[in-house]
């Protein structure tokens, strides 16, 4: 279980919450949810350990190992695809390369064989000598096929080598999983390969997404970061969004309340500060406008945008009509697109799926 005591962070005046306590259980997902800037990721951080500059307590238990999902893909450039989801297990790595080391030395010592036992103890207790059949599961689960898992992580695009730090982070097994928008870079196949294996996962999982289908498949609370606060609601994302509406509702209440209650005591201060006969009464009003200013009621950091598109001139019924489309690029002879017929009528919403290399994008540049 991790503890959280009157947790409070800010950003120089800006509070992005504020004496926040809870508690986070094992076998439990939580998903944290806010606008940008509210202060997501610094959670995250705070959870890591690579933010420190908060008040409050965090308490994790002293043997909790803590995986967080890494952004920087270039320390690996030069590591095997699957080597670099195994040093998401820093001991069985260390104790994998030592004894290749020793191997290489051909040292036949008392020393060297004492070592290598250790070592052989440390892979078995690891599950070593299966890591590479577990890895290459991940990864193909995350859409790397196996016949890429022995490539240099530097053959990969950016968006594969993200994959392949999930992969490295799952593989580590932690006891609290720190995800930072996982499904960016997942294709569809990825993604529900994700959330069953995260639904199924032992430890504690905090993850932060966008991703309204994801929460809603994985996590079993919602950690929403509003109002200069963290609350905790039980369920979904579906279900906490029903609550939230609940609670803004009544915040924009009370602060309608405040704003009219304002209003009217500076009326009739400004009104009536200067009749003799109302003096009294105006300062009266007066006091009891300064205490309310003393009051902060807290706002929601959520700004709902408003935009419109101006149309040059109305489209016509019939927006697409494709007819038996074929796309091939110089030097490979497979069809990226072939012979699509497509009609696209207006009003229509349609959405272009796919795995990651399928031709989506070079479908919307047609």
């Amino acid at each position: 279980m991790i503890q959280i005591d009157n947790l409070s962070m800010r950003f120089g005046s800006k509070i992005l919450f504020d004496a926040v306590s809870m508690n986070l259980n094992n076998g439990c997902r939580y998903g944290i949810t806010g606008a940008n800037g509210s202060g997501k990721s610094t959670l995250l951080g705070i959870f890591s350990g690579e933010v420190s500059d908060f008040e409050g307590k965090v308490r994790l238990p002293g043997a909790l190992k803590v995986g967080f999902l890494k952004q920087d893909h270039f320390e690996y450039e030069n590591d095997r695809i699957v080597d670099a989801v195994i040093m998401g297990r820093p001991r069985l790595w260390d104790a994998i390369k030592e004894k290749a080391k020793l191997h290489d030395e051909d040292k036949h010592d008392a020393e060297s064989g004492m070592r290598l036992a250790e070592l052989e103890s440390i892979i078995c207790e690891e599950n070593g000598y299966s890591a590479e059949s577990e890895a290459a599961i991940i990864l193909e689960g995350l859409g790397i096929e196996s016949a890429k898992h022995e490539n240099l992580m530097g053959t990969l695009s950016g968006g594969y080598k993200l994959r392949v730090l999930l992969a490295q982070c799952l593989f580590g097994a932690p006891g609290l999983l720190l995800l930072d928008e996982p499904t960016n870079h997942l294709d569809i196949m990825s993604i529900a390969w994700l959330e069953k294996y995260l639904t199924n996962y032992e430890g504690i999982v905090v993850a932060v997404s966008h991703d309204h289908h994801f929460l809603n498949s994985v996590v079993t609370h919602i950690m929403d970061i509003d109002y200069e606060d963290i609350r905790l609601y039980h369920g979904n994302y579906d279900f906490s969004l029903e609550a939230k509406g609940l609670n803004k509702l009544q915040q924009d209440q009370l602060i309608a309340r405040q704003e009219k209650k304002k209003g009217e005591l500076e009326a009739f201060y400004k009104r009536f500060r200067a009749q003799a006969t109302k003096a009294r009464q105006a300062m009266s009003r007066k006091k009891q406008l300064d205490k309310m200013d003393d009051i902060k009621i807290k706002r929601s950091s959520r700004i709902a945008p408003r935009f419109r598109f101006k149309l040059e001139r109305q489209p016509g019924k019939e927006v697409f009509d494709i007819k038996n489309l074929s796309k091939s690029f110089e030097g490979n002879p497979v069809e990226v697109i072939s012979n699509l017929s497509l009609n696209i009528m207006r009003g229509e919403r349609v959405a272009i799926i796919g795995p990651n290399g399928a031709g989506k994008t070079t479908l919307m540049t047609v």
